[in-house]
């Protein structure tokens, strides 16, 4: 008997212990998805989701590292529903901000910021999100006035401008080269001759919680240092991501192709 106490006292006591420890486990690997090691993350998944399933750090980083985005959206809402108090609960309302932004619903960015600043007015990732869609807003807005001043114009009918649209994207389509299968793109957001200039660089974005990573680029036999943000499946996707990136960055993103 005093055995068994003694040894249900070990496993209270370390219970704390081995908390910590995943929490600390999870932080290091969030730290890597920031400095674009997305897919070590993801190598190790099964083995946390196995041991982990409910853990809302685990829930995080495995809704980070999925594919499929609404899943993602699925897993953040589980997070913030059953786990309000976690400290990772807070990131996962934000990444629910971050994905109708970078999707264009600015509407429903708006209602999740709202939703946001109720549940954890508190929390340093508030003033990102606010940033962010603040920067997305604007881009939206100037692309509503641009709209309005074509259609305002008596020979610009909506047909006229459908025919316009529809002009401009065959065109782009004809000019693009043929894209390879399974390959990424991401934003160049600057090129940089020394590789520190450029990690600090990158670290502006990781601190607003974007996926951002250093390419080395070759230039005349010199190595320089590019920054890139994101991590779209498809040139098209880029392209429309480069109107938000370009409010964040105060730059004219370049589209970036990786090495598959």
């Amino acid at each position: 008997m005093r055995i068994f106490i003694m040894s249900l006292i070990v496993i209270l006591t370390s219970f704390p212990v081995f908390l910590h420890s995943q929490t600390d486990k999870v932080k290091q690997y969030l730290q890597m998805i920031g400095i674009g090691k997305i897919n070590e993350v993801k190598s190790r998944m099964p083995d946390m989701l196995a041991i982990y399933p409910n853990d809302p750090g685990v829930m995080l980083l495995h809704g980070i590292v999925i594919e499929d985005l609404s899943k993602s959206i699925e897993i953040f809402e589980k997070i913030i529903k059953n786990f309000p108090k976690s400290e990772f609960a807070d990131d996962a309302n934000y990444r629910i901000v971050q994905y109708y932004v970078l999707t264009g619903n600015i509407n429903k960015a708006n209602s999740e910021l709202e939703s946001f600043r109720g549940r954890y007015k508190d929390s340093e990732l508030l003033i990102i999100a606010s940033d962010l869609l603040n920067s997305a807003s604007k881009v939206s807005d100037s692309k509503k006035v641009t709209l309005t001043k074509e259609e305002s114009k008596p020979e610009a009918t909506k047909k006229d401008i459908a025919s316009k649209v529809v002009v401009e994207e065959k065109k782009t389509i004809k000019e693009e080269p043929k894209q390879k299968n399974n390959a990424a793109y991401g934003l160049q957001v600057g090129l940089y001759s020394n590789h520190e200039a450029a990690k600090s660089e990158m670290q502006k974005f990781q601190n607003q919680r974007m996926f951002a990573e250093i390419k080395v680029k070759k230039v005349d036999n010199v190595n320089y240092y590019a920054v890139i943000i994101g991590n779209y499946s498809s040139k098209e996707s880029a392209e429309e991501a480069k109107a938000i990136v370009k409010s964040i960055c105060k730059c004219d993103p370049i589209i970036y192709e990786k090495d598959k």
